[in-house]
């Protein structure tokens, strides 16, 4: 048997805020802000201690115009006891973007430090100090955001596979392997990416100015990803499963090479000792432009976000995962199902921010500070993520019989990983010598989770009587999903003011026992005297996501029934009641030692647990 498929697919999207089409920044008299495109229109952001205010969406305003095509063909042959499958499928994506959301986006964004109305020596300054800063006008940092071309990228994707599933009396053998290739990224006509030349900070374009189109990066054409399964059906009430499969990251790279330099210019420029400003607000943001086109070296300026792919590590990570599985059938049509699960993964793409600078050392302590006078955020982009995750999985089933269907699960599991995103996302910790302090709890770990969901078709009535009040009350459903879960982890953060380093983050001293207050708003989550700010010039002794949060519990509810009418004509009546206990389901606290409401839980988790009940009806013919 084949079967072969082929699709296309349209994003034809824009969007923007509802400031778009005012420079209120210019309006104000706030120099570099906005620009002469409408679409740098609208707030810029000031930080000035409060909640960040202006338009702090860096993503709008945005169009996108992305058409994606694909084909496959799958051949499937049955030989005896084999089942034999092989195919190829082949993606085409193609990226129109016009979005400077790199750094602040363009309207721009002024920052006013609490250092520059505080005391040095004296107390740590809060955001009453950064207010006043804010009040004086006296800048610490000041960024925007340039599109200087559209950000254009098109990418291949080839996959061919093999496998073959072989039956032989009480054992299912799967076998199978997949073949991956995923040629490098380029840009519209004859570009390709970018490549920053760290030795000269010259950003070397693909496929201009004499440069080659790959600009030296390489992908691997070796990715052979295999597969395996056993099932074993050990007697008629037992079955065993055993799993194994290796997946090569299918990440887009698109999406994170799709225009940094020179295609998005985003400039930050900030004071050189936090005790001094960086400028006034009359001065606002200096104004600045893009490079001539045809250069096929560019000198990047110091004050540019920039991130290059790691010409030694852009060869794609994995994930493996694995499983034993155990299923046994119980009195009572009941079955249960007790597994191991695990995955493991390993070069993770993210940025690796190479210009630190150690303790004591300021901005003027960044790695390129002294050779190139750059202060900017300067990222390595490559496969330095790993993540793994162990799990205990038990499921309690009973199949919809007399009426009644149950089914159970609960999960004990950790998760541990460097970040909790792959592809467009950073580290904490940047600096080798504290590198490894990424590795801990991810930021959605659950360590326990149980659920339970049932129907159960009431017993009243009786199908042969004609009574009214019969016909009433038979026939009616009763479902229902409870679920409870653990809380997940945070980070307690903590001044860098007497760090005083770059790229890295500052966590609190843990100085006392951690004991547990309250669960909501009017007290504390963790007793907030156990932490404490670091004052001297170290790195705290907490580490990433090492407490953990409030879990929740919540229970849904519906009651239903299907009323036969003319023909083939039906009406549903159906009650329906979410999160029936109506309990918050609390945030993390406040995770920051040096804030007023340290440890104090000031919103709810998605979704919040706001009891809210619906009658629906459907008509069917």
């Amino acid at each position: 048997m084949i079967d072969s498929t082929v699709g296309y697919s349209l994003l034809d999207q824009w969007g923007h805020g509802p400031d778009y089409g005012t420079n209120y920044g210019l309006e104000v008299g706030v120099a570099g802000t906005n620009g002469p495109d409408i679409r740098q229109s609208g707030m810029p952001v000031w930080g000035n201690g409060m909640s960040a205010q202006g338009s702090t969406d860096s993503w709008n305003p945005y169009t996108r115009f992305d058409p994606s095509y694909s084909a496959a063909t799958n051949v499937t042959k049955l030989s005896g006891a084999h089942t034999f499958r092989f195919g190829a499928a082949v993606d085409r994506q193609q990226l129109n973007h016009w979005q400077p959301e790199i750094g602040v986006g363009p309207r721009g964004r002024l920052d006013f430090s609490g250092n520059l109305a505080g005391l040095r020596g004296g107390q740590t300054p809060n955001f009453y100090n950064q207010y006043a800063a804010f009040l004086l006008g006296l800048t610490s940092q000041v960024q925007k955001s340039y599109q200087w071309e559209t950000m254009r990228t098109r990418e291949w994707r080839f996959g061919f596979y093999v496998g073959d599933r072989w039956q032989h009396r009480r054992v299912t053998l799967d076998l199978g392997v997949r073949y991956e290739y995923f040629p490098l990224v380029t840009r519209a006509g004859d570009r390709g990416v970018e490549v920053l030349d760290l030795n000269t900070m010259d950003v070397l374009l693909g496929g201009v100015g004499g440069n080659p189109r790959n600009v030296g990066l390489k992908t691997s054409t070796t990715d052979f990803a295999p597969r395996l399964g056993v099932t074993w059906r050990v007697n008629q009430r037992t079955v065993a499963r055993v799993g194994y499969g290796l997946t090569y990251n299918p990440l887009p790279f698109a999406r994170p090479l799709r225009g940094f330099y020179p295609l998005t210019i985003a400039n930050t420029y900030v004071s050189l000792n936090s005790w001094q400003p960086y400028g006034t607000l009359e001065s606002g943001i200096p104004e600045f432009t893009g490079p001539a086109p045809g250069q096929g070296r560019v000198p990047l300026p110091s004050e540019t976000t920039m991130r290059t792919p790691d010409p030694d590590n852009v060869h794609r990570g994995y994930i493996q995962s694995w499983n034993v599985a155990v299923e046994r059938r119980l009195p009572f049509d009941m079955s249960v199902n007790a597994a191991y699960v695990g995955t493991k993964t390993t070069r993770g793409f993210a940025d690796l921010e190479l210009n630190v600078s150690p303790p004591g050392s300021g901005e003027q302590g960044r790695v390129f500070f002294k050779p190139f006078g750059r202060t900017a955020s300067t990222l390595l982009w490559g496969g330095i993520l790993r993540a793994q995750y162990h799990s205990m999985q038990l499921q309690l089933t009973r199949p919809f019989k007399n009426g009644l269907l149950i089914r159970g699960a609960y999960t004990l599991g950790k998760t541990l990983n460097m970040a909790d995103q792959d592809g467009w996302v950073g580290v904490l910790y940047n600096s080798p010598e504290v590198f490894d302090r990424n590795y801990a709890p991810a930021g959605f770990d659950r360590r326990h989770g149980f659920t339970l969901a049932y129907a159960y078709q009431l017993p009243f009535g009786h199908q042969g009587k004609t009574t009214l009040l019969n016909a009433l009350v038979r026939d009616w459903q009763l479902n229902g999903t409870y679920a409870v879960y653990t809380g997940t982890p945070f980070t307690v953060t903590a001044s860098n003011t007497a760090l005083d380093q770059r790229g890295n983050q500052q966590t609190a001293d843990l100085i006392g026992e951690v004991k547990r207050l309250g669960n909501g708003i009017d007290e504390p989550y963790y007793d907030p005297s156990a932490f404490a700010n670091v004052t001297v010039q170290r790195y705290g002794n907490t580490g990433r996501n090492q407490f953990y949060g409030p879990g929740y519990w919540n229970y849904n509810m519906s009651l239903f029934r299907t009323f036969p009418l003319h023909g083939r004509k039906r009406l549903q009546v159906k009650l329906e009641g979410f999160s029936l206990g109506n309990n918050p389901q609390w945030a993390n606290p406040n995770n920051s030692v040096t804030s007023g409401s340290f440890m104090m839980i000031t919103a709810t988790r998605g979704g919040g647990g706001a009891r809210n009940a619906r009658v629906g009806l459907r008509f069917e013919f």
